[in-house]
């Protein structure tokens, strides 16, 4: 997950680079774009990949993509597992 608070930069432009940037990415399964319901300012970028082994490692796409992202605005990294009982541990 991450989460962008622009700093000036047009949204549309943000989700748009960000559209592009993991386009072709090998290992995401699937990318979703939020906006904050009264932020103009707030995007959440979750980056969904298949996982063969749960790892606490962020991914190299999740990495490169946040480094990017801190041209226009703050940026928050963080990466998330789905819980899926007590033996998921």
């Amino acid at each position: 997950m991450i989460h962008v608070r622009m700093a000036g930069a047009d949204r549309e432009t943000l989700v748009d680079v960000i559209r592009n940037a993991v386009v072709s990415e090998p290992g995401l399964v699937g990318v979703s774009i939020y906006r904050h319901a009264k932020l103009e300012t707030d995007l959440v970028v979750h980056l969904h990949r298949a996982e063969t082994q749960q790892s606490d490692r962020a991914c190299d796409c999740g990495e490169l993509l946040a480094s990017m992202l801190r041209a226009y605005g703050l940026v928050e990294h963080s990466v998330w597992l789905e819980y899926v009982g007590t033996d998921d541990e």
